[in-house]
């Protein structure tokens, strides 16, 4: 008789050699968490990607309307200055020949500049300028006689024509602020130009006071997660509506020599006074440099590309969680993922020579963290997770009960046949509880309890018939038989 062998290690992992516990465990698990968890991930990404869309929809108009701000305000601003350039005190102290003639005309352009500040308080400083670039009146004394050809704003007024900077911080006041100016004409033309400075605390506040709109595409949580900042054609950060260390670098790194000569000749960021010291005069400064933010290089090609184009709308990009941080060689940044949205907030005086369409003074920015509008979705997610969890679990309760009602009885079964194989007694009641089901295991148990009983009656018999024979045997003789 050849003993049975037991499944080796590989062929238990077979489905079909598995317990009935495990199969129905699995199938239960498999049947109740695999639906579930496809409809939770496929819903929930469904809604991120559509409140992504809908977030950078906001962000991007919110961002046009804080730039078609800034530009009213920019316009409101030159139409004082247009003024103060075509009063008869500006041109008759502008037409003067010698400095005794300016000397005595002196108080009618205080008179003007007074006029000017009290009409327009974003403005806090207002300068002429002789053909030369000469600063022959200023509401500053100390700028009086120096020579600021070198600023665009100079150059462009005395050139005949109205000019707006973007934000730039002063090369003696080191503050920021956006520079205004319009040339002063004469009979005979051009004879000078009147430049004034708006505090760029004014346009800051128009960031801050954006935040505190209303808005039913952005929720509370959201507004008070928002950062406004404005980016300058050449990616460096020159507003934002808060404290940031973000101000005055530039996003990504600039490359171009030329670029970099540009933002020193211009002084755009103002100068740097001898050893770190916090102050110096003016003629000891040397221009500044912005310092770059590496990992925001990607940021930086968006919006450089956006402020060429003209072009607002809306862009995904990683904030480092340090602004010392650089790229990875992979292209991945330490930081968390975020969304802006940003419009360009374009020159009302100048048009792009290249496209004839305004020039862009510089591009307003919303940011915000993704996570922030992503929160909902996310607890959505956990509450699904949650959900299959639960489910879990009373699958796996459910799965053992059932096999439990399954599998004992099948095992009493197998016990009962293994005393028969064994040649051990047998007696129905052994299994009354199993035959007592009307289920097909119950109808099992019946047909192998009357097969046993048969079977045993039969062998039996077959003991008998056997005895029989043998007492038969023994009463003959062998040979004669």
């Amino acid at each position: 008789m050849n003993q049975k062998q037991s499944p080796t290690f590989w062929k238990k992992l077979r489905f079909g050699n598995w317990s009935i516990r495990a199969k129905l465990l699995v199938i239960m698990l498999i049947l109740s968490l695999v639906p579930l968890l496809a409809a939770v991930w496929i819903t929930t990404t469904s809604s991120a990607d559509a409140i992504t869309q809908q977030t950078r929809i906001s962000l991007s108009r919110l961002a046009y309307s804080t730039a078609q701000r800034i530009e009213q305000f920019l316009i409101d601003n030159h139409y004082f200055i247009r003024m103060a350039a075509s009063e008869p005190e500006v041109i008759t102290f502008l037409s003067a020949q010698t400095e005794e003639e300016q000397a005595q005309l002196q108080s009618g352009v205080d008179s003007v500049v007074a006029n000017l500040l009290s009409s327009d308080p974003a403005i806090d400083l207002v300068g002429f300028y002789n053909l030369a670039g000469d600063v022959i009146s200023h509401n500053n004394p100390d700028i009086v006689g120096r020579n600021y050809l070198f600023r665009d704003y100079v150059q462009v007024a005395l050139a005949g024509e109205q000019f707006t900077s973007g934000i730039q911080r002063g090369w003696t006041t080191d503050t920021p602020g956006i520079n205004a100016s319009a040339p002063v004409s004469g009979e005979e033309g051009v004879i000078g130009a009147i430049a004034t400075r708006i505090q760029g605390e004014f346009v800051t506040d128009i960031l801050r006071s954006t935040l505190d709109i209303e808005s039913e595409d952005i929720t509370e949580e959201g507004r008070a997660n928002i950062d406004i900042f404005l980016v300058n054609e050449y990616g460096i950060v020159v507003g934002h509506s808060g404290e940031s260390d973000w101000l005055y670098r530039s996003l990504g790194t600039i490359e171009s020599q030329e670029i970099l000569e540009t933002i020193s000749s211009v002084r755009l960021l103002g100068g740097s006074c001898p050893a770190g010291a916090d102050q110096c005069d003016a003629s000891e400064k040397t221009p500044r440099l912005p310092e770059p933010i590496p990992a925001a290089q990607s940021l930086a090609d968006t919006l450089l590309e956006a402020i060429r184009s003209g072009e607002a709308g809306s862009a995904h990009y990683c904030h480092p969680h340090d602004v010392n941080d650089v790229l990875g060689e992979d292209g991945q940044c330490n930081g968390t993922p975020h969304v802006v949205g940003y419009a360009p907030v374009r020159d009302p005086f100048r048009v792009n020579p290249e496209t004839d369409d305004p020039a862009n003074l510089f591009m307003v920015v919303v940011d915000v963290p993704e996570e922030i509008f992503l929160r909902s979705i996310e607890r959505q997610r956990t509450q699904g997770f949650l959900i299959a969890a639960a489910m879990a679990t009373l699958t796996v309760v459910a799965s053992l009960v059932v096999a439990r009602t399954l599998a004992q009885p099948i095992g009493k079964l197998a016990a009962a046949a293994r005393n028969v194989e064994d040649d051990e007694p047998f007696e129905p009641q052994e299994i009354a509880d199993v035959t007592a089901q009307g289920d097909e295991i119950g109808n099992l148990a019946r047909v192998f309890s009357d097969m046993v009983v048969s079977l045993r009656a039969r062998m039996a018999e077959l003991r008998t018939v056997y005895e029989i024979g043998q007492d038969i045997t023994a009463t003959l003789e062998v040979d004669e038989t």
